[in-house]
């Protein structure tokens, strides 16, 4: 009985200060802003059609390593009951026994091929698929930076109107009098900073879901963003050029290519 109570006091324990912990360190997550590099990161480990593609270059791999092994071996055996009709006894005796191993060297080579070509076809589109998920998820990062610029310029454009209209009704403690056409003005120019500011929002909270389906978090969790800062850095011509040749989708055509090749030699 008192084994039991000072296990259950010890558990007690690990709990309250493993409960400590989390709502010690989960602040500090929960306010780290999505910066790029981490939006990736997620959006590639979540990716279904990532993980199908990796389930297609597990399956080509496991093919070439079949085609590695010897084809197994035939067994033919023939037995007859002559004899035991002879001596009465109706038993049956084996006749004959043979064993062949078929040595297919040549279409052995070719599968070979096809399977390695196989496999690099699908490494390839394995790297495509990578590249479009960081592409798309990249412009919806941009996208949702540009949108929330345009709210936060909104909100700000709503207040200083407003905050024009509060100085004119009432400057230094001394109610002035506004002409009719100034604060006719003002309010139109309200209306339209109202309305922008709306249009921004949708936007903007159309963005936030948009990305936030697409790195599969939940719609209630805080999604802060870094800082807006436009990418300066443009690449080279020359160097674009030479990269376009190593783009996946030309590396798994080439690959495609050639495995059709060896599966015409194979056949």
């Amino acid at each position: 009985m008192g084994k039991k109570c000072s296990f259950t006091i010890r558990l007690r324990i690990l709990v309250f200060l493993g409960g400590l912990l989390f709502w010690t360190i989960s602040p500090l997550y929960a306010n780290e802003p999505w910066t790029l590099e981490k939006s990736i990161e997620r959006a590639v480990a979540v990716s279904h059609t990532l993980k199908a593609a990796k389930e297609n270059v597990k399956v080509n791999r496991a093919n070439l390593e079949q085609t590695k092994k010897w084809p197994n071996p035939s067994f033919e055996i023939e037995g007859s009951n002559k004899l035991g009709k002879q001596d009465g006894r109706d038993n049956y005796s084996l006749t004959s026994f043979a064993v062949s191993q078929p040595l297919p060297i040549m279409r052995l080579s070719s599968e070979k091929s096809y399977a390695f070509e196989k496999v690099l076809e699908e490494e390839s589109h394995l790297k495509y698929e990578a590249l479009k998920v960081e592409y798309d998820l990249a412009q919806n990062y941009h996208n949702l930076q540009f949108v929330k610029a345009v709210f936060d310029i909104a909100k700000k454009k709503l207040a200083l109107v407003e905050e024009r209209l509060e100085s004119h009704n009432k400057e230094g403690g001394i109610v002035r009098f506004l002409p009719p056409l100034e604060k006719s003005r003002l309010n139109i120019i309200k209306q339209n900073a109202s309305f922008d500011l709306e249009t921004a929002e949708g936007e903007y909270l159309e963005a936030i879901s948009h990305i936030k389906v697409g790195l599969q978090i939940g719609e209630d969790e805080v999604f802060e963003l870094s800082d807006l800062s436009p990418d300066i850095e443009v690449q080279n011509l020359e160097n674009l050029q030479a990269e376009q040749k190593k783009h996946p989708l030309i590396v798994a055509f080439h690959h495609s290519l050639e495995a059709a090749k060896a599966s015409v030699k194979s056949a």
